[in-house]
């Protein structure tokens, strides 16, 4: 595990328990990828989305954060809500995630994607969204964007860093804890840079749009995606290559004691 997503696991463990009374608001296009039977809600946080899935449309959801601590939480919240059975929790880092291909009908990645550190892990994890995400199934990606005006500032000042082997809009935001500063990693987005990602790690975007939370100005970008028609012709010829495979395997095994 990187320095950076280790910093970030030590971050979430500490201020799990106040973190989650700071987000309670859902965000709508949340509603794009539902109802479904089984969803991963990946960087989960205090499970939030997770648990109102559950309760709200009986789906089984798992919870997917790289903090025990905000798991924990997770877990006491969906107790609290009656739906513990259908929220499983799992610890586990986004570009190496330990399920199998195609399991879950859904994907969330809320806030999430922005916190790998270099264009190639972001991509390496939107690829695992790929992978696990059933051929029918949508994923609904966010990540902060660069032109809320208290980010691109940030972004102006982070400029230096590309001749350190940073890129524009790595940024690192600062947050005080019981009198400790901690600084989280972030990547700004742009709408344009998000989608690119997403259709380099091979998905279809079918939508894409920004998200206002407090703002007039949109302080998130989103898009929303499916698994690309390509992967599905090539896993299609992979499957006729295998069973044709077996069946002239088959075929020569027979002839031989045959002959």
């Amino acid at each position: 595990m990187s320095s950076v997503k280790k910093a970030l696991a030590e971050f979430y463990d500490n201020v799990a328990q106040s973190y989650a009374y700071t987000r309670r608001r859902l965000w709508a296009p949340v509603s794009k990828v539902l109802p479904a039977n089984r969803v991963l809600d990946i960087g989960s946080g205090p499970g939030l989305y997770a648990v109102d899935i559950a309760d709200r449309f009986g789906a089984d959801v798992t919870c997917m954060d790289i903090s025990v601590g905000m798991l924990k939480v997770a877990g006491r919240h969906a107790r609290n809500r009656a739906v513990y059975p259908l929220i499983n929790l799992v610890v586990a880092d986004l570009e190496y995630t330990p399920f199998r291909n195609h399991s879950f009908d859904s994907v969330l990645c809320i806030a999430t994607i922005h916190h790998l550190p270099t264009r190639r892990s972001r991509v390496n994890g939107l690829k695992e969204i790929l992978r696990i995400l059933k051929l029918n199934g949508k994923a609904l990606v966010t990540a902060w964007h660069i032109f809320q005006p208290r980010n691109l500032i940030r972004a102006l000042i982070s400029i230096p860093s590309i001749f350190r082997g940073g890129a524009i809009g790595d940024v690192y935001i600062p947050w005080r804890h019981k009198g400790k500063l901690w600084k989280r990693f972030y990547h700004l987005y742009t709408l344009k840079e998000l989608k690119r990602d997403a259709i380099d790690a091979g998905l279809d975007v079918i939508e894409k749009g920004y998200i206002k939370v407090r703002s007039k100005i949109a302080e998130n970008v989103y898009i929303l995606a499916k698994a690309s028609s390509s992967r599905q012709g090539k896993e299609r010829s992979t499957y006729m290559c295998l069973l044709s495979a077996f069946f002239i395997n088959a075929i020569l095994a027979w002839y031989s004691k045959v002959l």
